[in-house]
């Protein structure tokens, strides 16, 4: 079954409403725990600032900064152990670079200009993050009321021009580079068990299973009266799997499938962002 989204094949939108620019723009990071995720933070925010696709070569370095619109099963899983799109023991099998990463997390990186002196404030972000598989597998729904501004989320002073990087989200802002919002399964949880690798060639059956689908971010942007003032969509395919990759793990991920809708809030899922 093709997914209901036929026509969302564009990896990043860009939106206009009077007043402000949204941009979505997607991207592949390491883990939130992995001890590269600071540089790769550092060029996300730099890339967004400056209009740039990608910063560093990601076959050798796990910060390396790049956008992106497909990804696989394994891409979009982190882990309790070393592991690197879902494979265990990644210094082994991607070099030593990658010995210490524990998986990848898909963002979705965000961009607002305010224009003609419009301003804004973080903390009246919106987000939706979805999938549009039959079963909606993924969907959760935040907003950034209590978010404040970090390394993560930068906001531009609206007399200075200068970085705000520290304070609660409340102040107004010309502009905002936000890293972005994401959702991923985490290996091992309440479903997928076992050996390192096993368990992630687990969740990757579950990807299986699902594809092809879109993993959607929609953002919307209040005004204080609650009033939406700007939105924006971006979404990336999870492609099909090769016939030759399918077999027992695909079918053992749609008989775990059956048991997923129990499970899901458990543990296998987990919302992640940038604000820190």
């Amino acid at each position: 079954m093709w997914p209901r989204v036929l026509l969302s094949l564009a990896f990043t939108a860009f939106c206009a409403h009077a007043g402000i620019l949204m941009q979505v723009i997607p991207s592949l990071s390491p883990a939130t725990a992995s001890p590269s995720f600071a540089g790769w933070r550092s060029n996300a925010i730099n890339a967004l600032e400056n209009g740039i696709v990608s910063i560093g070569d990601p076959t050798t370095n796990p910060e390396a900064y790049y956008q992106v619109s497909q990804l696989g099963d394994g891409d979009n899983i982190i882990s309790t152990f070393p592991s690197w799109h879902g494979t265990a023991n990644p210094g082994t099998a991607f070099g030593p670079a990658f010995a210490n990463e524990s998986g990848n997390l898909l963002f979705f990186g965000l961009v607002i200009l305010g224009t003609d002196s419009t301003t804004f404030s973080l903390s009246n972000l919106r987000v939706h993050l979805h999938s549009d598989d039959p079963a909606t597998t993924f969907n959760a729904v935040f907003d950034f009321s209590s978010f404040n501004y970090s390394s993560g989320s930068v906001g531009i002073d609206p007399v200075s021009g200068n970085p705000i990087t520290s304070g609660p989200g409340t102040q107004t802002v010309r502009a905002l580079y936000y890293g972005g919002a994401g959702i991923v399964y985490v290996a091992p949880n309440g479903i997928c068990t076992g050996t390192d690798q096993a368990t992630l060639n687990c969740v990757k059956g579950i990807y299986d299973a699902l594809m092809p689908f879109h993993l959607i971010a929609d953002y919307t942007l209040l005004n204080d009266a609650g009033t939406p003032i700007g939105s924006a969509q971006g979404s990336v395919l999870f492609a099909a799997p090769e016939p030759a990759t399918l077999g027992p793990l695909t079918l053992g991920a749609l008989a775990l499938l059956g048991l997923w809708g129990r499970a899901v809030r458990s543990g296998p899922l987990m919302n992640a962002d940038l604000r820190r």
